[in-house]
């Protein structure tokens, strides 16, 4: 089986970068092919998960972990260009960056130039592009179009190409899309992209496309953000919080009309919250300043594709099937959402996989790895059995493993800023993990959260998990276990020596929280 991923708007990218961090976390498929497709290549979230995906890409190749460890284990993939250079992003700006040029208004004849005065304002056929539509969703509506005449060129071609011969080698392959519905993007690309999918693969008589499942996250509104004074003043175009609700009343209504007698889509996950969170949210014009922080439900829509790829349904898109999330209805604070509140039955025990994670990424960036790297590592060794036992002496003093453990570093950094941002960028009492905890990792500078390594080298992980989250029994261990826990472990299999030393780590780790926090483990 064969699983691709497109990330539409900055909404999908803040989607696929939660995936990302899933799979490296060991939920994702065995391989991913991922596409971003915005019209504004400089846009902030898009180069953040862009950046994400080189550190787990770095990782994956240069740790080469031991087959029983399940980190990084799925393989991700894009396209390349001519230049066999990645080619991350699809972007339908060419020359052409506003509505007028695109559709060569001047040159058309009356009639047409009447009907597009009907259907756009003066300022919206004017309106540049290359920064996003605006929240103008009738704007993008055509550009996305721009696709169907672009499938014999890549990215298109060797996607299309690729679904075709997993069709054809008689396996199954599923394509999900990330994509909001209240913007621009993401409401013309959602049912754009899916369409031509779908009408290629009938139209060129795919082998076995039965076996082609095509599923998306559509994310209703869910944050906001306040629009500054001088561009209230000027009644700039741009996207306002204001719209979201009536502009996502009038996509599904489009979308229903679109798709009365038959979906592109098998399934459709949709997700949003009535309270619309402003916390790490600003007003960007596009580009750079296009940053937001990782939203729960961002999250929420990750697991969403986890849950398509692993879900076999039936062929009869007549019968779309709909997922929506509930709540659980004890909570005293109905403005708490907890794991159970996790819509998808599979995922609601994987808080585990979660907790040893953040607390493998601490240990290692607090402790571990600044161990390795000082001085006294080598002059001590006798009093580091783990180290003894497992490595030739100097073993992880080399200039390469040490180059491999900083890249780790690096990722790790990443990966717990992100945790972070999901846990304090809502108005909603999240427990996930135990925020008192976490308050002490991050600090908010100019409305973007920003990991404090100061913090993290002084943090004791030990608590990561509270009492509140799930009954879990009081903490009653710390790092001392931990190193007890390194020093019971030898390492059989083979790999590289980065690899290797991170496999104990985690492993350690993993039994540490199984004994602090008297969990039960499930069998891998």
């Amino acid at each position: 089986m064969s699983y691709y991923c497109i990330a539409i708007g900055g909404t999908g990218a803040r989607c696929l970068e939660s995936l990302v961090h899933l799979c490296a976390m060991g939920f994702g498929p065995p391989t991913l092919y991922i596409l971003f497709v915005d019209p504004d290549e400089a846009h902030a979230n898009i180069d953040r998960a862009k950046i994400l995906i080189d550190q787990y890409k770095t990782c994956k190749e240069s740790l080469k972990f031991k087959d029983s460890t399940q980190l990084f284990k799925t393989n991700i993939t894009y396209s390349y260009d001519e230049n066999n250079k990645p080619l991350y992003t699809w972007t339908p700006v060419k020359e052409d960056k506003s509505l007028c040029k695109y559709f060569n208004y001047y040159s058309l004849p009356k009639e047409s130039q009447d009907l597009c005065n009907l259907l756009y304002t003066e300022d919206e056929l004017n309106m540049e592009w290359d920064q996003g539509f605006k929240g103008r969703a009738s704007v993008g509506a055509p550009v996305m179009a721009y696709i169907k005449e672009q499938v014999k060129t890549e990215p298109w071609l060797g996607l299309i190409q690729d679904i075709k011969n997993t069709l054809g080698g008689n396996n199954d392959a599923k394509l999900f899309l990330f994509s909001s519905i209240f913007g621009a993007t993401g409401a013309s690309g959602f049912p754009t992209i899916a369409e031509i999918f779908r009408k290629v693969s009938e139209s060129e008589n795919w082998a076995n496309k039965d076996r082609f499942k095509q599923g998306g996250a559509l994310l209703l509104p869910y944050f906001s953000f306040n629009i500054p004074p001088d561009v209230e003043e000027k009644e700039e175009i741009c996207a306002r919080p204001a719209h979201f609700l009536l502009n996502s009343q009038t996509a599904l209504s489009h979308y229903s009309f679109l798709w009365k007698d038959a979906s592109p889509f098998d399934s459709i996950y949709l997700m949003g919250d009535q309270t619309l969170d402003a916390k790490g949210r600003k007003f960007g014009r596009g580009g750079k300043h296009q940053m937001n922080a990782t939203h729960y439900i961002e999250l929420l829509a990750a697991l969403s594709s986890l849950h398509f790829y692993n879900t076999e349904k039936g062929a009869d898109r007549k019968r779309l099937f709909q997922y929506y999330s509930g709540r659980e209805e004890n909570y005293e604070k109905m403005s708490t959402v907890n794991w159970g509140d996790i819509p998808f039955l599979e995922f609601k025990n994987k808080r585990n996989e979660l907790l040893f994670f953040a607390s493998f990424a601490i240990a290692y960036i607090s402790f571990y790895l600044p161990l390795i790297r000082s001085e006294q590592f080598e002059k001590s060794r006798e009093l580091i059995p783990w180290d003894v036992d497992n490595f030739k002496r100097g073993e992880l003093k080399l200039s390469k493993v040490q180059t491999e453990l900083d890249e780790l570093k690096n990722y790790l950094m990443s990966f717990l800023e992100w945790i972070c941002e999901i846990n304090f960028s809502t108005d909603r009492d999240l427990k996930l993990l135990n925020k008192a905890v976490l308050s002490k990792l991050f600090k908010l500078e100019k409305g973007h959260f920003l990991l404090n390594e100061v913090e993290v080298k002084d943090f004791d992980f030990k608590n990561m998990l509270s009492k509140e989250i799930g009954g879990y029994n009081p903490v009653k261990y710390g790092y001392d276990d931990l190193w007890k826990n390194m020093c019971e472990i030898y390492i059989t299999e083979s790999g590289s020596t980065s690899g290797r030393f991170v496999s104990l780590l985690y492993d350690a780790v993993k039994r540490f929280c199984q004994y602090n926090y008297a969990l039960e483990l499930e069998e891998e």
